[in-house]
């Protein structure tokens, strides 16, 4: 017995060996991969630095492009200015001849001009003409000739006199700049300045008759780049569209020969932008020996002028951060990996115990067989012990299957019938009932099996049980969406469907009910009512769902059967009163007392359009208004002494013919049916020249109804009749005396009018034909119940 304890000890050693060992060396590979990475990224830290560093020159050749583009565009437009000053060309014609006084006016004048423009730009230094017939030379403070300007004013240093006039005044020159050239101005001061000309006129090349020309400070610009940013240890330098260097920010041509006559070398070679690395011996890295360079050239070349901006910084100014990191990181880099290491077989060790006290702990539960072959290590013992608790959840899993159909079926069905706390749901909970939605949006649809008797003569419960199958899987291939069907009784299944998030479910939803609704009836002979809820958000809301689904199925009543009812459209005809007033029911009876069918029907339809199409009632609430429309044609055959039976022909129960109607529109169908025959009766009763006399009567009483004077006898007086027999006439035809005509007429404009104008009472009265608003308010009070100025607060309040 020890000797077998103490194998089994052996083993463990063993095997807790291989794997602190594996631990450890995971460790000091995660160590050194970011190690390594590190050491080469910063191999690449000096290329980084110098893409950098000629970026950001370039970047700061460009701003300086700019600035000097702007003030050379400057010194172009003055140029265009002097060159074509009316003045200017006046003197340029003249042979030195002429009136000495006028002359000198015209010199003053263009001198007062030339000093107006000179100001515009503060690189220009001074500026002035020279006349090559005269000598004259004309600047904006003074007039000289060329040899006073030369050695008292303005005096080149590496220029004689006659190199000044040769190489300056007298070419032709157009738009032609001078390198920056040392010169001596009259107070004996040291300035270097840039000189412009510009050939006068402009474009006589074989006959030039003067120059203008510009002196730019190069102080100037000197001091603008300094104000650039980014422009620090670099050494500007500018060159002509040549390659010949105008100007540098050295300090001097000694410091920086070198360069200089590299630049010179590349002449018009530059163009675009770019950059460069320059070797001391004047030589480019990748040219030539492939030198090591010493030196970083950024250029950029302006289109406006040719000009090329180029900056030249050393090499190891830009580095000496860099080569400062090298050393630094070398140094941690070295302590990581010391402390690294010691840190490494701390973490191993540690992470290793918690796997040897799960071995101890699986050991002594009886996860192993002593007789068994011994695994590898301990991973390979806790893996024999999941695979274990694996197979026997997957036996439980098995028995648990065989009754999910069943308990998920029982759970949805108390789902939405809201007998269970939705709120109170877990993930875990719907796992386990194999329930899983994908998103919080949720409807609920009803299918009602109306009719299948073209589909199946027998009604036994096998039948029922096979087109509840039928439907169910044409329910499933047909819907989209995520979606679990349940039976609720014999002839009824309820879907709830989860729906995704985002537009257009609508749209799918009512394809797939008129689908459904076509394949059932096409292939299977059955009809189907559908009930559609609307679309809600939250689990906690699928019992609303389902209680909107059935209050739309209740409205199968109204609309029939083989229909789809959406709670949307009929949530709206829960009003509590139908539309039928009493002036419309007047109406009614007195377009069918003229029997004038086509407007009966029209006013029919307009009843059922508001009660039914647009605004929507309750089915009890429909039967009442059918009954009651039912009930004027009842009143219409016993004030117009008509028999039943010409009517409801041998109908015994007429009541019957509404109460045995299933949908709204079959009662409506039977409405117009009786009013139809009450028209054709009347109509026959009935001769034209009656009809026409009526009609002239009643247009008569529509014209004149305003006039307080109409009466009676003022009709019988105009239509030469005996008052008595007119209103005889009138009474047989119509079934209303002429008095009550007229005063539905005045009480109709008068309530038009209090409902649409801001009139008063007794303004109302007066257009209406009541003398005084007393008489209108005696009236109107009788008929209606309250006084016109109440009428008109209880509209104001109903549209308000």
């Amino acid at each position: 017995m020890q000797g077998r304890l103490k194998g089994w000890k052996q083993l463990a050693a063993d095997r807790r060996k291989s794997v602190f060992l594996t631990l450890i060396i995971s460790y000091m590979i995660i160590l050194l991969l970011p190690v390594t990475l590190g050491g080469f990224f910063y191999t690449r830290i000096e290329a980084i630095m110098i893409e950098n560093a000629n970026s950001s020159n370039t970047a700061m050749l460009e701003q300086v492009k700019r600035t000097i583009d702007s003030r050379m565009k400057e010194i172009d437009q003055l140029t265009q200015q002097i060159a074509f000053h009316p003045k200017l060309l006046r003197m340029l014609d003249q042979r030195g001849d002429g009136d000495a006084q006028q002359n000198l006016t015209s010199f003053i004048d263009f001198m007062g001009d030339m000093s107006r423009y000179s100001k515009v730009n503060s690189f220009i230094a001074d500026s002035y003409v020279y006349f090559n017939n005269s000598d004259i030379v004309l600047s904006p403070k003074m007039k000289t000739d060329s040899h006073t300007l030369y050695q008292g004013i303005y005096n080149y240093q590496n220029l004689t006199y006659d190199q000044y006039k040769k190489q300056i005044l007298l070419p032709y020159h157009s738009r032609f700049f001078n390198p920056s050239e040392e010169m001596t101005d009259g107070q004996g001061n040291s300035i270097r300045m840039i000189t412009y000309v510009q050939s006068l006129p402009i474009g006589e090349k074989e006959h030039v008759a003067g120059a203008f020309v510009i002196l730019i400070n190069e102080k100037q610009i000197t001091e603008m780049l300094a104000n650039i940013q980014g422009i620090g240890d670099e050494t500007v330098f500018i060159l002509d569209a040549d390659g010949t260097v105008l100007m540098s920010t050295a300090e001097s041509d000694q410091e920086n020969g070198e360069i200089i006559s590299y630049l010179k070398k590349l002449g018009g070679g530059l163009s675009g932008k770019g950059s460069l690395e320059y070797a001391g011996t004047g030589q480019v890295k990748g040219q030539g020996q492939g030198l090591a360079s010493d030196m970083m050239v950024a250029y950029t070349t302006s289109s406006q002028n040719g000009w090329t901006y180029v900056s030249v910084v050393h090499k190891a100014i830009v580095l000496s951060q860099v080569n400062a990191i090298k050393m630094w990181a070398i140094t941690v880099v070295m302590i990581c990996l010391a402390a690294g290491g010691v840190v490494c077989y701390y973490m191993a060790y540690r992470h290793y115990r918690p796997i040897r006290d799960l071995v101890h702990a699986v050991v002594r539960g009886g996860g192993t067989n002593s007789t068994a072959a011994f695994p590898k290590n301990e991973f390979e013992l806790i893996k024999e012990k999941v695979h274990t608790l694996f197979e026997k959840e997957k036996d439980l899993e098995t028995t648990l299957s065989r009754h999910a159909l069943v308990v998920r079926t029982e759970f949805l069905s108390r789902l939405i019938r809201g007998h269970v706390d939705a709120a109170a749901l877990t993930e875990q909970d719907l796992d386990f009932m194999n329930v899983h939605f994908e998103s919080g949006l949720f409807a609920v649809l009803l299918l009602d099996i109306d009719d299948f008797s073209e589909f199946s003569q027998q009604n036994a419960e096998r039948e029922w049980a096979l087109m509840r199958f039928i439907l169910s899987n044409v329910s499933v291939e047909l819907l989209e969406h995520k979606s679990y069907l349940i039976e609720m009784e014999r002839d009824r299944i309820a879907i709830l469907v989860n729906l995704p998030a985002g537009d257009g479910c609508d749209t799918r939803m009512e394809a797939f009910v008129v689908n459904l609704k076509d394949m059932m009836e096409k292939r299977f002979k059955t009809k189907l009512s559908i009930s559609v809820s609307d679309v809600h958000e939250g689990i906690e809301r699928i019992q609303e769902c389902y209680n909107e689904a059935v209050f739309a199925m209740a409205y199968k009543m109204i609309k029939g059967q083989n229909t789809v009812l959406y709670y949307e459209d009929v949530q709206k005809f829960g009003q509590s009163t139908y539309y039928y007033p009493m002036e419309m029911e007047v109406q009614l009876m007195n377009v069918a007392r003229s029997g004038d069918f086509v407007n009966v029907e029209k006013i029919l339809n307009r009843i059922y359009e508001v009660n039914f199409q647009s605004g929507g009632i309750t089915p009890e609430m429909g039967k009442c208004l059918f009954f009651d429309m039912f009930s004027s044609v009842l009143k219409l055959l016993g004030s117009l002494n008509i028999a039943r039976n010409l009517v409801f022909n041998d109908e015994s129960d007429p009541v019957r013919i509404i109460s045995k109607c299933a949908t709204a529109e079959q009662m409506v169908d039977q409405i117009k049916r009786l009013y139809k025959q009450l028209c054709e009766v009347v109509q026959e009763e009935r001769t034209d020249h009656g009809e026409q006399l009526y009609r002239k009567m009643t247009d008569y009483m529509q014209e004149h109804f305003h006039d307080s004077m109409l009466s009676l006898t003022m009709m019988a007086d105009h239509f030469g009749m005996n008052a008595s027999y007119l209103s005889a006439f009138y009474k047989n035809y119509s079934g209303r005396n002429v008095s009550d005509e007229m005063t539905e007429m005045r009480l109709n404009a008068c309530k038009r009018l209090l409902a649409e104008s801001t009139l008063t009472v007794s303004e109302i009265a007066q257009q209406v034909g009541y003398s005084s608003n007393i008489g209108l308010t005696r009236v109107f009070k009788k008929a209606e119940g309250i006084t016109p100025g109440q009428y008109r607060s209880a509209m104001n309040h109903e549209s308000g």
